[in-house]
């Protein structure tokens, strides 16, 4: 919500959100800060060589920053796209059933990774209600796909069925509702 679209704003706090940004801002350049000035001092503490200001912003700044956001896509890309979910080109092709249930997928990892994660694997039921605390999330989950079994796609997650996904779903068509390949087949 850096930077929120016009309908998001009507029931964001401005205040609230410069406030958010302006704390974010502050902590990354104190976290810069820090370890440029400070942290050279005290890479040697292992009777290793010393280390730059510049090599230490990039160990512990930047490629914590590049890795969580390359996790953020591939998630973000594994909850939204699957043969069988439909997008949608304007709000007013959906419903809130269509967008909710149907449009989101429901990856089975190992428990612990799933706790790991915060359940942020049981997508489904955050998108119905995502004021569910998370330790909520498996019970609700399990409600919605009982209730709507021939909507709620579960797809437990291998490297196979996520080769299969990234291979079948390149491009989505809107006017025919089908993810085709960039070839324009429909697998």
């Amino acid at each position: 919500m850096a930077m929120p679209r016009d309908d998001d704003r009507r029931y964001l706090n401005a205040r609230h959100l410069d406030a958010d940004r302006l704390l974010v801002i502050a902590s990354v350049t104190a976290s810069i800060l820090f370890y440029t000035l400070v942290a050279p001092a005290w890479s040697t503490a292992a009777g290793g060589p010393p280390l730059g200001g510049a090599t230490i912003v990039a160990l512990v700044v930047v490629a914590p920053w590049l890795i969580f956001h390359l996790m953020f896509s591939v998630v973000t890309f594994l909850y939204h796209t699957h043969p069988r979910v439909p997008w949608f080109r304007t709000k007013q092709e959906s419903d809130y059933f269509a967008g909710q249930v149907r449009a989101t997928i429901h990856v089975t990892l190992p428990s612990w990774v799933e706790l790991l994660l915060h359940n942020i694997t049981v997508h489904g039921a955050h998108h119905v209600d995502p004021r569910l605390p998370f330790r909520h999330l498996p019970d609700a989950q399990r409600r919605l796909a009982g209730a709507f079994t021939d909507d709620v796609i579960v797809e437990p997650w291998s490297l196979m069925s996520f080769i299969a996904i990234t291979s079948a779903c390149k491009l989505y068509d809107y006017d025919t509702h089908e993810w085709t390949t960039f070839e324009g087949t429909v697998k």
